[in-house]
C-alpha cells in the first residue's frame, strides 16, 4: 500500500469533546510536494484510505482530531537546514574517514609485542604481576632484618626468639624482658643475670676423659 517515497506522519486523536466516536483513530498522511495528499483515517480496526486530499483540510482534519497546524514552508525550511548543516556535514566526513582507515585485519604486531614484553618485570623467567612483585619485596625484607639490640640487657635479635615491645617503642626488648615488660610493667633486673660468651665450647678428646671447658660469668 505504501512506499518508501511515502513518509507518513501518525497523529493520535486526543479530542476528548468529540467523544468515544474518535477515540482510538489514527490519521496518516504523507509530506511529498503533489496536488493531493494520500490521507489514512483508522477507526477501530477499521482503515479508510482518501487520494487526493488538499492541505488545507488535511490541516482542517488534524485541528479537529486534536492536533496542531503547521505551516509547510517552515517545515521544508527547517527540513534543508538540517541536511545542510556544516558542523554535521563536517562530522560525517570525519566518520567516513576514520571508517575507510580502519582495518578489521587481525594482525599480529610483534615488534609491539616484543616491547611490551621487554618493559614487564620477571619472576623466575616468567611474567611477574605487580602484587607478586610487591609480595617478594616484602618477603626479602623480612627474611634480611637488621639486627637489633636489647635496650635493657643488650642481647641481639639474633640470639632471642623476637624483639618485643618495650617503654621505647616495638621491637627494642628482648623475649624475656619484653615477657616481663608487659605483665610487670616494669624491667627487670639484669645484674644477677648468667651471661654466656659467644663462642662455641671447645671439647678436647683424650683416651681417659672427655674435657671441656665453659666460660660462665656471674
Amino acid at each position: 500500500m505504501y512506499t518508501p517515497n511515502q513518509p507518513l506522519m501518525n497523529v493520535a486523536a486526543a479530542d476528548e469533546s468529540v467523544g468515544n466516536s474518535i477515540a482510538g483513530t489514527e490519521f496518516q498522511a504523507n509530506t511529498v510536494d503533489a496536488p493531493g495528499h494520500r490521507a489514512t483515517l483508522s477507526f477501530w480496526d477499521h482503515v479508510f484510505i482518501f487520494d487526493g486530499v488538499p492541505y488545507e483540510k488535511l490541516q482542517t482534519v488534524l485541528l479537529l482530531l486534536g492536533g496542531f497546524a503547521s505551516d509547510r514552508t517552515t517545515a521544508e525550511v527547517t527540513h534543508q537546514n538540517k541536511c545542510k548543516d556544516p558542523k554535521r556535514e563536517e562530522h560525517l566526513n570525519k566518520y567516513r574517514l576514520k571508517k575507510k582507515e580502519r582495518c578489521f585485519e587481525k594482525r599480529i604486531r610483534y615488534n609491539v609485542r616484543r616491547e611490551v614484553a621487554l618493559k614487564m618485570k620477571r619472576k623466575n623467567g616468567q611474567f611477574a604481576r605487580k602484587d607478586t612483585i610487591g609480595r617478594t619485596s616484602m618477603e626479602n625484607t623480612i627474611e634480611s632484618p637488621l639486627e637489633l639490640a636489647c635496650t635493657n640487657c643488650g642481647m641481639s635479635s639474633n640470639d632471642t626468639p623476637m624483639m618485643r615491645r618495650g617503654p621505647a617503642g616495638m621491637r627494642t626488648l628482648c623475649n624475656a624482658c619484653g615477657l616481663f615488660w608487659a605483665n610487670n610493667r616494669t624491667l627487670r633486673d639484669t645484674s644477677k643475670r648468667f651471661r654466656y660468651d659467644h663462642m662455641l665450647p671447645n671439647f678436647t678428646n683424650t683416651n681417659d676423659h672427655i674435657e671441656s671447658d665453659y666460660e660462665i660469668v656471674i
